[in-house]
């Protein structure tokens, strides 16, 4: 889930893939996190197989660049109905109408505040960097690190709506913005860093501090990232090119949540990436200062020597490993009759192992890789390693998404799936 409110993703955007696990034998690197999953065997006669993993994640991106076909929006409490003393609780969304409408729908469940958890890490300055989030505990793949309702939603790229007699591209917007806001959601907004502290005492200083903050979100289930959140506490992460943490919007507690990418220990500080790290590095750089009015010094844009090994290995994921390349690849091999036709499982370590040497494992990178080598060893009757990076997929998904997506089952009978033994089918 990326910065920024208002930036428009690049044209032909490559889409974002997952990659999941660690070095050399398959079966080590996906149970490398914990133990293989206990399953219990399905009597279904067919095991599903789960959907795209991409489809269904939350792509971390400032995603549609159209803007939705609406000439009116409406500014909203979520939850309605609370208490003086539950403010903090309440969330000012800016809404079209359709998107109100949907929300009316839902059933929001409460977000219990764990004050252990929230005990585990600290905000303080961060030498370069100003204020950030340290771990003051050990975290492990896929825990939750912190989670807290928005101090504010709105659309990503401001459209031309009006809120009464003001539009969202006038300051007037921003005043009444600002004074429907509930005092503390409007005191601790207006604490949060602005990277254009020009701007700070001009009447655009709001929506500048929410450029600033915004984190891309999945507002409803299906629908595209065309919102962005501001968080107090989820905003003041800091950013890397190899970040340990990602963040999750939680649609049915209407929350933001921080999950650990990797292994955290106490005294690291928590980073997530604000755009696509898998670009070159220059690109990267001039991306954050131009948005962000900084430069990245982060482990891997600080490494020593030359840095066109690491470009390759980012891009070379980002190219081969890209839909609807990927497909095609995959495809290819199983449509082909010839037995000597180049498999992709080769192409798909050598992706993991990158990405394992950039330090690279969101779920946008890792989740995609998983499903497309079990459904590689499916096809060639691979049942170990089928299972191996099923439970893999379960694994990631669960800590990436909370749910297993079901893989539990495709681990527990790989054979009873649609993808078993493809490549028999096609050269028999």
């Amino acid at each position: 889930m990326r910065r920024g409110r208002k930036a428009r993703p690049r044209q032909n955007q490559r889409p974002q893939l997952s990659a999941a696990g660690p070095s050399s034998t398959v079966v080590d690197t996906a149970l490398r996190f914990g133990n293989p999953l206990s399953t219990q065997p399905s009597s279904l006669p067919l095991v599903p197989v789960p959907d795209d993993c991409v489809r269904n994640f939350p792509k971390p991106s400032i995603a549609s660049t159209s803007e939705p076909d609406e000439d009116e929006i409406f500014m909203v409490r979520v939850p309605g109905k609370v208490t003086d003393d539950a403010l903090d609780t309440v969330s000012l969304c800016v809404l079209y109408p359709a998107v109100k409408a949907a929300l009316q729908t839902r059933r929001i469940i409460p977000l219990v505040t764990d004050k252990q958890r929230d005990g585990r890490y600290t905000i303080a300055d961060v030498p370069g960097h100003g204020k950030g989030i340290l771990a003051t505990d050990n975290f492990a793949l896929g825990e939750l690190i912190l989670h807290e309702r928005p101090l504010l939603v709105t659309p990503i790229i401001p459209p031309s709506c009006t809120l009464g007699s003001h539009t969202m591209e006038d300051y007037t917007f921003w005043d009444a913005l600002a004074k429907e806001l509930p005092d503390r959601n409007r005191e601790a907004l207006l604490d949060l860093f602005n990277c254009i502290p020009e701007s700070s005492s001009s009447p655009g200083a709001l929506d500048d501090i929410i450029s600033t903050n915004s984190l891309g979100i999945r507002l409803c289930p299906g629908q595209l990232g065309t919102h962005a959140a501001v968080g107090e506490r989820a905003s003041r992460i800091n950013h890397s090119c190899s970040p340990n943490a990602h963040v999750h919007w939680n649609a049915d507690s209407f929350s933001i949540e921080v999950r650990a990418n990797r292994p955290i220990a106490k005294g690291d500080e928590i980073t997530v990436a604000y755009l696509d790290v898998l670009v070159p590095y220059h690109e990267r750089q001039n991306d954050l200062q131009r948005k962000w009015r900084f430069s990245c010094a982060c482990a891997a844009c600080s490494q020593p020597g030359p840095r066109e090994s690491s470009d390759e290995r980012r891009e070379g994921f980002l190219i081969l490993h890209c839909f609807p390349a990927q497909d095609t690849l995959m495809d290819r091999w199983l449509a082909s009759s010839d037995p000597s036709t180049t498999s992709p499982l080769k192409l798909y370590h050598i992706l993991a192992e990158n990405l394992e040497q950039e330090k690279l494992y969101g779920p946008e990178l890792w989740l995609p890789l998983c499903r497309q080598l079990v459904k590689a060893y499916c096809a060639v009757k691979d049942k170990l390693n089928a299972r191996a990076w099923a439970e893999g997929a379960a694994r990631f998904n669960f800590a990436f998404c909370g749910t297993d997506g079901g893989w539990p089952l495709v681990a527990s009978s790989p054979e009873r799936t649609e993808w078993w033994g493809l490549r028999d089918k096609t050269s028999s």
